[in-house]
């Protein structure tokens, strides 16, 4: 009995429409202008630089990317670096037999 009180009055306080802190009010839809809005390429293409030049000593042009762009400019770095090791990798003359 105590427990069935006990689990009934948990399942009360826990269920939305119980709580006193939740109004009837319903909350307003997120539109697409809520959404944060893609930076500028120039601030992605100059965030993507200054950590390509110095990957440890941080990019202050980064500042204030979404996520999403701070991905693209992670991406970007690392085909830049991908493309400067094969091409490092074909000026090598092949290994003596």
């Amino acid at each position: 009995m105590r427990r069935t009180a006990a689990v009934l009055l948990a399942v009360t306080c826990l269920s939305p429409a119980a709580c006193s802190g939740v109004s009837g009010e319903p909350r307003p839809a997120l539109t697409w202008t809520d959404l944060p809005s893609p930076a500028p390429a120039q601030q992605v293409r100059a965030c993507a630089d200054a950590l390509a030049a110095s990957p440890h000593d941080g990019a202050p042009q980064c500042a204030g990317l979404s996520p999403a762009d701070y991905l693209k400019v992670l991406q970007d770095v690392a085909e830049r670096e991908e493309d400067a090791l094969r091409s490092a990798g074909a000026s090598v003359p092949p290994a003596l037999p």
